[in-house]
């Protein structure tokens, strides 16, 4: 009987041990395509303020080397950045979003000439007002 048991033990625990390690890899990879995603275009400008954008690819994966590891010394030395960035994000995103279209709407129609030309309130309602708004929910959309 105790031999049944522990063999059920062992093929659970295995069973375990590959979830957390298909876990682990998917969690490894997905951050692995982040950084590159998110370092493609820093790498381009990089390349073509050293010039070696036109080279052959081991010029440019030797250029882009410098930029990598200053990368990797900052994440090294703020490993608490992702909670900072959240808050600074909290603090800012809603002032961007509510008080300074209000304060564009007050400078925009701050007189009474500027009242009267009906197809400037149509472009503020459109530019100023709503593409923040929507760009601050394609943002919230995107992160979560």
């Amino acid at each position: 009987m105790s031999d049944k048991w522990s063999w059920h033990y062992f093929k659970m625990m295995m069973m375990m041990m590959l979830l957390l390690m298909g876990v682990w890899m998917g969690v490894t990879f997905d951050q692995a395509v982040a950084f590159g995603l998110y370092m493609m275009p820093l790498n381009f400008m990089w390349e073509k303020l050293l010039g070696v954008h036109q080279s052959p690819y081991i010029y440019r994966v030797l250029a882009r080397l410098p930029v990598g590891l200053l990368l990797w010394l900052l994440a090294l030395a703020f490993p608490f950045f992702g909670p900072l960035n959240s808050m600074i994000g909290a603090l800012f995103m809603s002032f961007s979003t509510f008080i300074i279209p209000c304060v564009a709407y007050i400078i925009t129609f701050w007189t009474p000439k500027s009242r009267q030309v009906p197809y400037l309130y149509t472009i503020y309602c459109l530019f100023v007002i709503q593409l923040p708004i929507a760009l601050d929910h394609n943002q919230h959309n995107f992160a979560t």
